[in-house]
């Protein structure tokens, strides 16, 4: 095999992981927003919001989180995506780990409070 395959190859498998990596920062980013405390407020929804909006909202928080960590846990497309990144020791897949154990935490904390 000569030289320039091995670097051909090796630049399309940079671009890969890069895709792949792109992919993990975009769910980093939606997953964040998820866990944001600063949710609007209930009374900019309803107009006269009382317990029950409130609890509708709670509820409504809980629903998302649960949402979230089901697919992170349930898709065969997020085990391939993460795979390749943890097998070249991706800085992006401890991070990732550390966010997912965030989202677990605020799902069973938002689960009890419903």
């Amino acid at each position: 095999m000569s030289i320039f395959r091995l670097v051909h190859d090796f630049a399309c498998l940079q671009e890969q992981l890069h895709a792949l990596e792109s992919i993990v920062i975009s769910w980093t980013k939606m997953i964040r927003t998820a866990l944001r405390p600063d949710q609007p407020p209930t009374e900019a929804l309803v107009p006269y919001p009382g317990p029950l909006s409130e609890c509708a909202s709670i509820k409504q928080r809980a629903n998302d989180l649960n949402s979230l960590l089901l697919q992170l846990s349930t898709r065969p497309a997020v085990a391939a995506v993460l795979a390749p990144l943890a097998a070249v020791q991706s800085p992006l897949i401890t991070a990732f780990a550390v966010l997912e154990s965030d989202l677990r935490e605020a799902a069973e904390r938002a689960n009890t409070a419903v």
